[in-house]
């Protein structure tokens, strides 16, 4: 028995001993192909000179910034032999080192809306955010096989593992493993595994890495993006949380610029006022780090120059080529062709505006979990959870549903879908089933319009006579062929769209036939920010018979139950009518540059506030006025749900209307 307790002893202390060795080892990075990354700095200057190089810091969105400094350097002559970066500074980063050029990046990163790469998921691997979607849009460009030591300039990444609770330097690994890593915040983004590690981003201890360059030479330009917001809630404990962690990063980082300080040339991006999350500003961001850069042209020329710009001449023409073939597959529908079995369980939020397809019988949000499998051009979603229906004050809904749908994509401008949902209304005790399908296609006009095509099909089976549509009665469906033309964003114009349809609606039993014109439009002073839109719909009936229904689509805001049912029955007659026509004004003010933020976790963008008139004309005429509120709640700026929320006053029916309407783009 002795025996056994010294040998448990023995056991006890040896564990002791190594955990104590591990927890010295904390302060000692872990290394991978840094031989190999010193003999390529070596080839490269060949001891003719001083080798240069190029640290880009952290700073989320703020790191754009980086895109004009390297367009700068570039005007110089000056291309670095190698760099250091962590956090989103290793995007620009990794992307430049893989050969493309500043604009190159920039069209990219310009023309990409981040809320269609990102997907929000159960945190089951430790992040909210899923972005195997953002690394597919990368790897239509630049290949999927691709490797740090083989990038056209070497590379260093920095991140943080917490399983050695040790820095790791990267020199050499899977380009997008390497990639993913060095941008996953923790909570937001999950951890990512490589070797025996799992990696956080290294801009959480250290937000400029300038000792590692350090260690390779005296020739160093440092490019910064800090953060400086003197307007943060320091009582809201979220902000706490952030500006914490905030210090002892930066802190770490000017301890390593004060030890070096003989050593770079510092370009001081004046961008330190931008929110993190502030990435749809890129094209601002990279101005202020051309201007930044631009500053210290002095200090810059009298750098020796190494290799020159037009080395990478050839490389670049193919990943032009590159380019162009993955924005005609992505530009249409922003569809990413996935080539491996990607399937994810996430937080799904959808709702009928999403899609780009205006809807006619339902009008509704999903909240709750969501399944999502997609190979190369298909996806299958599934999302169960609640059904919010609160368009209107006098129907507002909120029950269980099940919803699935099916997306294919072919030849780059074409789309096709099914989908359905099943809704449980436990107030009216029944069952209320939704199918629907779609053929689309759209196809550019030089950069003038936008010319689109589409067939779609809604259909409602409501047997049980639930109450979570408005007076569809039992079985009822809508056939739509349309034709599209949308008018390109310019300075005053926001959006602008005209089309035409030919509609069937029925209850397979009978069936009318109607021809729909709808037109919208949205003009914005885009200095003082009052904003005049308006839409129309105009709906005649082909079978020269009256009772022409009014659906969703037309958005005329109304608790009259009567206008709300017209023509949705069609045994029933009420109105001679053979048209309607619904036109929907508003005049307001939308800031310009006002984009508040919750707790630096939630941005709220492109809010705007107005006046809204409602006119419906079918024989009679009716109107509603109020105010409505809009606004885009966009999570870390890269995933986003749209609001709008009105009230007024229903002439029709003399009381009081308000509701909401969600949109969400999938």
């Amino acid at each position: 028995m002795p025996k056994k307790i010294l040998a448990i002893i023995f056991v006890l202390l040896l564990a002791i001993g190594i955990s104590a060795k591990d927890l010295m080892l904390a302060d000692i990075p872990i290394w991978y192909g840094k031989e190999r990354f010193a003999e390529r700095i070596e080839d490269r200057v060949a001891g003719a000179r001083k080798p240069i190089g190029l640290v880009l810091s952290g700073g989320s969105a703020r790191a754009f910034a980086h895109i004009g400094v390297l367009r700068y350097l570039e005007e110089m002559g000056i291309v670095p032999d190698f760099i250091v970066s962590n956090s989103m500074g290793s995007i620009v980063g990794l992307l430049y080192a893989a050969g493309l050029s500043p604009d190159q990046i920039l069209e990219i990163t310009s023309s990409t809306s981040l809320e269609t790469l990102f997907d929000l998921t159960l945190p089951l691997k430790g992040g909210l955010l899923d972005s195997s979607r953002f690394l597919e849009r990368i790897s239509s460009i630049l290949g999927r096989d691709l490797r740090l030591e083989d990038l056209e300039i070497p590379i260093i990444v920095t991140a943080e593992d917490i399983v050695t609770k040790r820095q790791i330097y990267i020199c050499e690994g899977d380009f997008y493993t390497v990639m993913v890593a060095s941008f996953a915040l923790p909570v937001y983004f999950p951890p990512v595994s490589y070797h025996d590690h799992r990696l956080i981003d290294g801009g959480i201890t250290n937000l400029v890495p300038v000792g590692i360059a350090g260690e390779f030479t005296d020739s160093i330009i440092l490019s910064t993006t800090f953060y400086e917001n003197e307007e943060l809630d320091l009582n809201n404990p979220v902000t706490i949380l952030n500006v914490s962690i905030d210090i002892s990063k930066r802190r770490r980082g000017i301890e390593e610029m004060k030890a070096l300080s003989d050593s770079f040339i510092w370009i001081r991006n004046d961008v330190e006022s931008i929110s993190f999350m502030e990435f749809a500003k890129v094209l601002y961001l990279q101005e202020k780090g051309y201007e930044a850069a631009k500053a210290q042209s002095e200090a810059l020329g009298r750098l020796k120059r190494g290799y020159s710009i037009s080395s990478f001449a050839k490389k670049r023409e193919k990943l032009d080529e590159a380019i162009q073939i993955a924005e005609r597959e992505y530009a249409t529908f922003e569809h990413l062709c996935r080539f491996d079995d990607s399937q994810m369980l996430g937080i799904g939020i959808w709702s009928s505006h999403g899609s780009g397809v205006r809807p006619y019988l339902i009008d509704d949000m999903t909240l709750g979990v969501s399944y999502t499998a997609s190979k190369r051009d298909l996806s299958v979603e599934i999302n169960g959870g609640f059904a919010f229906n609160w368009v209107r004050s006098g129907h507002m809904r909120s029950v269980p549903a099940m919803k699935t749908r099916l997306y294919c994509y072919f030849l780059n401008h074409w789309r096709a879908a099914v989908g359905g949902g099943v809704f449980y209304d436990a107030r009216g005790k029944g069952f209320l089933f939704s199918y629907n399908g779609l053929l689309e296609g759209r196809y550019p006009i030089g950069e003038i319009v936008d010319f689109g095509i589409s067939q779609t099909f809604e259909g409602l089976y409501n047997y049980q006579n639930s109450k979570y549509v408005d007076a569809f009665p039992e079985s009822t469906y809508l056939a739509a062929s349309t034709v599209t033309i949308e008018l390109p964003k310019l300075r005053w114009l926001e959006k602008g769209l005209v089309d035409v349809a030919y509609q069937a609606y029925g209850d397979y039993r009978h069936v009318r036939s109607f021809l729909n014109a709808h037109g919208s439009m949205k003009i914005r002073d885009p200095f003082a920010g009052i904003y005049l839109e308006g839409q129309s719909s105009a709906r005649f009936a082909l079978d020269d018979k009256g009772d022409v229904p009014l659906f969703i689509s037309d958005r005329f805001r109304t608790n009259h139950d009567s206008l709300v049912s017209q023509g949705h029955d069609l045994t029933v007659s009420s109105n001679s009518s053979k048209y309607l026509a619904v036109v929907n004004l508003g005049l307001g003010y939308q800031p310009v540059s006002y984009r508040p933020t919750f707790a630096e976790m939630f941005l709220f963008e492109d809010s705007r506030v107005g006046v809204f008139a409602d006119l419906l004309f079918n024989g009679d005429f009716f109107f509603s006025v109020g105010l409505e509120v809009e606004t885009t709640i966009s999570l870390l700026g890269i995933t986003e749900l749209g609001v709008l929320l009105y009230g007024g006053l229903d002439w029709a029916s003399k009381y009081p209307i308000w509701g909401v309407y969600f949109t969400v783009t999938h």
